[in-house]
C-alpha cells in the first residue's frame, strides 16, 4: 500500500517534506533583524529601495552600479519587499526563505527529470535545503542575490533539459532568458553554460547517440549505459571519381570531436551573454572599489589562497563547524598549500580515470571547481579569503557526487534502501539542527559578530561591525576599543580609521581624531569620506581655510554628496561668503530637493541681502516640506510686506 501511495504521490510527498523541514530549520530567521553588514546599503539606508516598486525605481535599478554590482533584479526584489513590508525585517527574511525553499523543490524536480532517480534527487535537494553552509545566503537580507539568482539558475537548468529532449528555437530562447535573469540577480551565474556542457555528458548523454533506456528509479544514467547492438548490414561501395578521391574526407557527425564542437557551438550565445555580464561586473566593482589591487594581494598569494580555499570549502561541506560571516585573508603555511594542490590534482586524476564507469564523478567535481572559480579569489573582490555564501550553487555538484557515489558503494549491501534511508534521515536531522543554530546567529549585530570572533581568529571585520554597533548605541568608548582592534589587525583600511576618528571626536579627543583622519587620507587620497570627516572636524575647530580645501576635495570625489554641499555652504555663510554659500545650498537641493532646513538657510541669506521676494519663496518651500518649522514661519512673517 505504501509503495502504491509513493508511486502515485511520491513527488508531492517529497516536496511537502522538503518544504516543511526547511521551514522548521530556518524558523529563527523570522525573529532576526537587519545587520549593519551591507543590509544598510541594500535596504535600511537606501532611499531608492525604500521607495518601493516605481517607474523611477525601475530605471534606477537597471542603471545603477551601487555596491559594486549590476544586479537589477536583486534591487527590484528588495523594492518589492519594501512595498509589501516596509522596514519590517521579518517580511524580508521570509521572502528569502520562500525563495530558498522554492529552489530546493525545483532542484529536486529538475534532477529527477534528468536522472529518473527519485530518491537520490530528493536527497540531493534535501542536502541543498538544509545544509548550514547555505544559512548565510538565506538569513542575510543583503545576500538576496544568492537565492534569487539560484532560482533562475535552476529554472535555466530545467529549460535546458526540455531543450535537450527536443531542441528548438523557442526552448533555446527560454534557456537564454532564464540565464539572463540569473545574471541580472547575481553575476556568479556566468559559469552556467559550462554546467550545461557537463550535463550534456551526464545525465543527458548528449555526447553520444541516443540509446534505449530503462524506466524507473534504476534507469541507467550516463555514457556507460547499455551498449548499442550494431546490426550487421551489407554495404555497397561505389567507385569514387578522381576528384572525390582528392577531396578531403568529410567529418563524421557522430564522432566525439564533432559532437563536442556541436554542443559548444550551440552555446555560443550563452557564453557571449556570460562574457557581457563579466565585463559589466568588473566595471561595476572597479568603480565601487571592490576589486583589490594586485600590489595589495600578489597573484601568487591569490593562487595559493584559491587552492587552500577549495579544500576548506570541501571540508566545511562534510563538517560545517565554525562558520563565520567573515573569514580573514591569511598567509597559509607551505604544507597547506602543497597539500591542497596535491589533493586537487589527485581528485581530478581519479574522476577523469573513472569517468566512463562513473560519469557523475567528473560532472559533480568539475561542477564544484568550475562554479566556484569566479569567486575563488584569483580576481580578488573584497577582504575575505572565502565566504559561506559562495557555496550556494557549487555545493550542488558535490551533493550529486556524494549521493550517487553512496548509492553505488552500497550496491551489495543487504536491505540497501533501508540502510540508506536511515543514514539519510540521520544526516538531515543533524544538518537541520546545525542550520537552526546558525540561523539564530544572524539575530542582530552583537550575536553575529561575537560568534565570528570565536569562529575565525584575527577577524577585523567582526571588530569593525561591533564598533559600528556600539557607536550607534551611544557607547563610543566601546566602539573605539573595537575599532582599535580592527586597525591593529588590518592597519591599511581607511574605513576603520575614519570610524575610529568619528568615535574619538564624540569623546572629545579631537587631536587623536584628526590624526586618524590624516592617516586615512594618507592611505587613500581619493577617499571622499576621509576628506569629508576631516573637513568637518577642522570646521568645528574654526580652521575654515583648511576645512574648505578638504570639503572641496570631498565634493570633487563625490559630486552627489548633498551633505558635503550643505556643510560647506554653512561654513562659507559663517565666513560671510554669502553668494558662494547660496551656490552650494542650491547645488545640494538639486541632489536632494526635500530639505526644509536648506530652504530656510537660503531664505535667511537672501533676506539679509535684501532680496525679500526670493527669501519669502524659500521660507514657503521650507514650510511646505515641514509645516511645523516655526522659525521659517516667523521669518516669513518678517519679510512679508
Amino acid at each position: 500500500m505504501m509503495q502504491s501511495f509513493l508511486s502515485r504521490y511520491g513527488k508531492l510527498f517529497i516536496c511537502l517534506l522538503i518544504a516543511a523541514t526547511t521551514a522548521i530549520a530556518y524558523l529563527p530567521v523570522r525573529d532576526n533583524g537587519f545587520v549593519n553588514y551591507d543590509d544598510e546599503e541594500y535596504v535600511v539606508k537606501n532611499g531608492n529601495v525604500q521607495g518601493g516598486l516605481t517607474l523611477e525605481g525601475l530605471q534606477w535599478a537597471f542603471t545603477t552600479l551601487d555596491v559594486g554590482n549590476w544586479h537589477p533584479l536583486t534591487w527590484l526584489s528588495h523594492m518589492m519587499d519594501c512595498s509589501l513590508f516596509g522596514l519590517n525585517p521579518a517580511g524580508h527574511h521570509l521572502t528569502s526563505l520562500f525563495l530558498h525553499i522554492l529552489n530546493a523543490l525545483l532542484l529536486f524536480l529538475v534532477l529527477n527529470r534528468m536522472t529518473h532517480a527519485l530518491w537520490r534527487s530528493a536527497f540531493v535537494a534535501a542536502l541543498f535545503a538544509l545544509h548550514p553552509l547555505h544559512v548565510e545566503s538565506v538569513a542575510w537580507i543583503a545576500e538576496r542575490k544568492d537565492v534569487l539568482s539560484g532560482l533562475f539558475w535552476i529554472l535555466s537548468m530545467g529549460a535546458y533539459v526540455l531543450y535537450a529532449e527536443r531542441p528548438g528555437i523557442r526552448r533555446y530562447s527560454l534557456v537564454f532568458a532564464m540565464l539572463a535573469f540569473a545574471l541580472m540577480a547575481k553575476p556568479m551565474a556566468v559559469t552556467l553554460p559550462f554546467v550545461f556542457l557537463l550535463l550534456d555528458y551526464w545525465p543527458l548523454g548528449r555526447f553520444r547517440t541516443p540509446r534505449p533506456s530503462e524506466a524507473g528509479d534504476e534507469k541507467p544514467e550516463g555514457p556507460e549505459s547499455v551498449p548499442v547492438r550494431k546490426k550487421k548490414t551489407r554495404q555497397i561501395k561505389a567507385e569514387r571519381t578522381p576528384s572525390e578521391k582528392r577531396a578531403s574526407p568529410q567529418r563524421d557527425p557522430g564522432a566525439p570531436g564533432a559532437i563536442f564542437r556541436r554542443l559548444v557551438s550551440e552555446k555560443i550565445p550563452l557564453f557571449l551573454l556570460s562574457l557581457l555580464s563579466s565585463a559589466a561586473t568588473y566595471i561595476a566593482q572597479q568603480k565601487g572599489g571592490a576589486v583589490a589591487l594586485l600590489e595589495a594581494y600578489p597573484l601568487a598569494d591569490r593562487l595559493q589562497n584559491a587552492a587552500v580555499s577549495y579544500i576548506r570549502y570541501l571540508l566545511k561541506v562534510f563538517y560545517p563547524a565554525d562558520l563565520s560571516v567573515f573569514y580573514p585573508y591569511v598567509a597559509h603555511p607551505f604544507w597547506q598549500i602543497a597539500g591542497s594542490v596535491l589533493l586537487l590534482l589527485l581528485a581530478v586524476f581519479l574522476v577523469v580515470r573513472l569517468a566512463r564507469r562513473l560519469p557523475y564523478l567528473p560532472v559533480g567535481w568539475f561542477w564544484y571547481l568550475g562554479t566556484l572559480f569566479p569567486v575563488i579569489g584569483i580576481v580578488k573582490v573584497g577582504l575575505q579569503s572565502m565566504a559561506d555564501r559562495y557555496t550556494y550553487l557549487p555545493s550542488i555538484g558535490l551533493f550529486v557526487l556524494i549521493v550517487w557515489g553512496l548509492h553505488d558503494l552500497t550496491r551489495n549491501v543487504r536491505k540497501r534502501a533501508l540502510v540508506l534511508g536511515a543514514f539519510a534521515a540521520a544526516v538531515l536531522v543533524l544538518l537541520s539542527a546545525a542550520t537552526w543554530r546558525q540561523a539564530r546567529l544572524w539575530k542582530d549585530d552583537p550575536t553575529l559578530y561575537e560568534h565570528a570572533l570565536e569562529a575565525a581568529a584575527g577577524n577585523h571585520v567582526a571588530h569593525f561591525g561591533l564598533g559600528l554597533y556600539y557607536d550607534r548605541q551611544g557607547d563610543p568608548g566601546k566602539a573605539v576599543d573595537h575599532y582599535a582592534q580592527a586597525i591593529r589587525i588590518l592597519p591599511t583600511q581607511p574605513d576603520y580609521l575614519n570610524n575610529m576618528g568619528n568615535s574619538l571626536a564624540k569623546l572629545g579627543r579631537t587631536e587623536e581624531a584628526a590624526a586618524r583622519y590624516r592617516e586615512a587620507i594618507a592611505l587613500q587620497d581619493d577617499n571622499a569620506l576621509s576628506h569629508f570627516n576631516y573637513a568637518w572636524l577642522l570646521a568645528v575647530q574654526g580652521k575654515y581655510d583648511e576645512a574648505e580645501r578638504h570639503f572641496r576635495k570631498a565634493l570633487d570625489l563625490n559630486p552627489e554628496d548633498s551633505v558635503a554641499c550643505i556643510m560647506l555652504a554653512d561654513m562659507l555663510s559663517r565666513q560671510g561668503k554669502l553668494d558662494e554659500a547660496l551656490h552650494y545650498y542650491a547645488r545640494s537641493l538639486q541632489i536632494d530637493p526635500n530639505r526644509a532646513d536648506v530652504h530656510f538657510a537660503m531664505g535667511k541669506i537672501l533676506a539679509f541681502q535684501g532680496k525679500k521676494g526670493e527669501a519669502a519663496e524659500n521660507f514657503r518651500k521650507a514650510l511646505r516640506l515641514d509645516p511645523d518649522h516655526g522659525r521659517a514661519r516667523q521669518a516669513l512673517e518678517r519679510v512679508l510686506p
